[in-house]
């Protein structure tokens, strides 16, 4: 049998390799010339319209970025075009071979044609997508888990994002058999492939903790039963994907309409429905930096540059240079900045949300008349699901983009974390930086007219996996740590991982500070900013080595529970104040409303007023910075908590830590930040704070108000 060609207009052929190669071609051509120039245009705000429309809101990260991105896709589709020329030229020496075994396994009659193909592929790919996103959502609200909430939209992205994955492989397989020398591609070895891959990814949804590829065989068992079946007879097959097809388009259809379309209807109509807002109301723009130290900013002494915008904000504000988060995790911590309430008294914890037990700031500005939005990047703790959003007429989290759509499924995430491993690097990243939040807040503000505003943005810029961020990056990688304290080590990772990890770090703080620099600038020009009050402030901090530890989920060192707090109101709050003592972010909901004159609020004090109202201030014995973690279920146990739940209680300078095994800890959190060196038990601190411990998680909870 002659090889496959080409026919072309004039008579001859072209073999189906030289195709593929003058493609790659191509491909080389526009991938690594003209790709790159149309970005440089555009982020300069020359060139196409649409593709500088692509980069808007985007300038405050380098340029760098975004060609290293398309750098790392273009890398990986040039290696699959190589790849596809290469076997094309070998499939010409070995076809007689190639045919007869593709005969045999994908090649045998009745034949799938393009049509039924096509439909076969979406059909199959939609069921899947749906039983899929339908069974994790399930099995998540009839158990009660809540860790990591899976995105409300997959039950529409996972259908389309599979139904796209099956049409490419069926629309590949075709070519393979076609250019192996078959006259088509068996129906049943279609159907055998996809059902197999489509039960797969229902199956291990269910969490049965069979191994995958016990799992895999199973699915491919059962295929190998249904698919030949279903394809000997056309019309059975025809019924089979209507009688699938049609309920599983109108559950993605109406999945995506419910999702944005019609919420977007019920927050137009939330937002009418609320009664104004006194007179003169100001604005509330609280922003938290997920997973931000205090220690690595440079608004408190870091000697990295990596906060010029916050000093920007602290000269027209008050600066807490011992602000103690509730917790060293994201969901407990937001938890109690939005109600006020400790830890203990919540139910927010590993897996299980935020209930109603507690109003939340977003409950009570909400219904005295302010706009109420969150925008938040943490998909695993902040998002709809995790409690956080309650009370907001408009909430912000999973973004509609091709890494969300391969994210959506467990098929679609085995096959981005195998494209991971192709040359350039990642392959489709879900992170939402802070231009993004920034820009889905300042849109929102487009939406709401003259309103006042209470807006709640989470930054994740700084959480790990730690992502490089140019030109911060490469600044600090220029500079030596020999005169940074970055905490004693303690780590067997060695120092030049080390420090890549804080250089990365600091770098994504840099981000942040300059997307917070980039929204103040947009809200003075929209006349907004000094009739705002504006918190900035961090959930909880990171461990990079310190203490010979990662990540915040082990201890509760100064690192992880040291965060920044900065307060700016003109007129309201000094300038250029720095408040000593600790403080706990329990304070600032009622700090928030003691600022707007809000009597009435159901939040415990005292405000932070107290601080800079100009008299030396102490913490009432009622209310200190209280600090809690629990041992995750879901993660190995490294550090103090290995031994149980971990409390602590900070008091003016103290840090007093309890531990799993009763043991104790106090630290001089002035003159030791890193919390280096445990003080003796001889020292007299600790029998006051202990008392606190005591009556605090031994017996009742203390009244938080200002008079309890």
């Amino acid at each position: 049998m002659p090889p496959q060609r080409f026919k072309l207009s004039g008579g001859g052929r072209v073999r189906p390799a030289t195709v593929a190669g003058v493609i790659l071609v191509l491909w080389l051509v526009v991938a690594y010339a003209l790709v790159p120039w149309l970005i440089s245009e555009a982020y300069a705000g020359r060139g196409l319209t649409a593709v500088q429309r692509l980069m808007a809101g985007r300038k405050g990260v380098a340029l760098e970025r975004y060609q290293g991105a398309w750098a790392g896709l273009a890398h990986r589709v040039s290696l699959l075009l190589v790849l596809a020329t290469a076997a094309l030229a070998t499939a010409r020496h070995w076809r007689a071979r190639l045919a007869r075994l593709t005969e045999r396994v994908a090649g045998s009659p009745p034949h799938a044609g393009v049509g039924m193909g096509l439909a076969s592929a979406v059909v199959l790919g939609l069921t899947a997508g749906v039983l899929e996103a339908g069974s994790v959502l399930s099995h998540r609200a009839l158990n009660g888990v809540f860790a990591n909430p899976p995105n409300p939209d997959y039950l529409w992205m996972a259908p389309a994002g599979l139904a796209l994955l099956f049409v490419v492989l069926a629309i590949l397989l075709a070519i393979a058999v076609r250019a192996a020398g078959s006259e088509g591609l068996s129906r049943s070895a279609l159907l055998g492939v996809l059902v197999t891959l489509g039960l797969w990814t229902v199956l291990r949804s269910w969490e049965s903790g069979i191994h995958p590829w016990a799992l895999f065989v199973l699915a491919a068992g059962v295929a190998s039963r249904v698919a030949p079946w279903v394809a000997r007879d056309s019309a059975r097959l025809r019924r089979t994907l209507i009688a699938l097809g049609l309920p599983m388009i109108l559950v993605a259809v109406v999945a995506f309409l419910w999702q944005h379309p019609i919420r977007a209807v019920r927050e137009a109509r939330a937002r009418e429905r609320v009664e104004p807002a006194p007179a003169g109301a100001p604005n509330v723009l609280l922003l938290v930096l997920d997973t931000t130290r205090r220690h690595s900013l440079s608004l408190y002494g870091y000697p990295r540059t990596t906060t010029p915008e916050l000093e920007r904000l602290a000269s027209r504000g008050t600066v807490f240079d011992l602000a103690v988060a509730p917790a060293p995790w994201t969901l407990p911590s937001h938890a109690s900045l939005l109600t006020g309430r400790a830890t203990h008294e919540l139910s927010a914890d590993w897996d299980m949300p935020l209930d109603g037990a507690f109003p939340t700031l977003a409950d009570a500005l909400g219904t005295r008349g302010w706009t109420t939005g969150g925008f938040v990047a943490n998909y695993g703790y902040t998002a709809r699901g995790s409690g956080l959003e309650r009370g907001f007429s408009t909430y912000r989290d999973f973004k509609i983009s091709v890494p969300e759509v391969m994210g959506s499924s467990r098929l679609l995430r085995v096959v981005n974390r195998q494209a991971r491993r192709w040359p350039g690097g990642m392959a489709f990243d879900r992170r939402k930086i802070a231009q993004d939040v920034n820009a889905e807040l300042l849109s929102w503000l487009d939406d709401i007219g003259t309103r006042p505003f209470f807006a709640f943005l989470n930054y994740i810029d700084a959480h790990g996996p730690y992502e490089r961020f140019d030109p911060y990056y490469l600044r600090f990688r220029a500079q030596s740590l020999s005169d940074v304290d970055i905490g004693p080590s303690g780590s067997e990772a060695g120092e030049a991982a080390r420090r890549d990890r804080i250089d990365r770090y600091d770098s994504a703080i840099a981000n942040i500070d300059s997307a917070i620099g980039a929204l103040l600038d947009s809200l003075a020009a929209r006349g907004v900013l000094d009739r705002t009050l504006v918190i900035v402030t961090a959930d909880h901090g990171e461990h990079i080595g310190d203490h010979g530890l990662e990540g915040h989920e082990g201890s509760l060192y100064c690192p992880l529970v040291c965060v920044p707090l900065v307060v700016a109101f003109p007129g309201t709050v000094p300038a250029g104040r720095h408040v000593q003592g600790a403080v706990s972010l329990q304070q600032i909901p009622a700090t928030i409303a003691d600022l707007l004159d809000l009597n009435d609020a159901p939040f415990p004090g005292p405000s932070l007023r107290q601080a800079w109202s100009g008299k030396e201030w102490r913490p009432q014995r009622a209310w200190v910075a209280w600090s809690q973690l629990n041992p995750s279920p879901y993660r190995d146990r490294e550090g103090p908590v290995e031994k149980g739940p971990l409390q602590s209680v900070a008091q003016d300078r103290w840090h007093y830590i309890r531990n799993g095994d009763d043991s104790e800890e106090l630290y001089d959190l002035v003159a030791d930040p890193w919390e280096a060196s445990p003080l003796p038990r001889t020292h007299e601190v600790p029998d006051a704070l202990r008392k606190e411990w005591e009556r605090i998680w031994k017996g009742a909870a203390p009244d938080p108000s200002p008079g309890g």
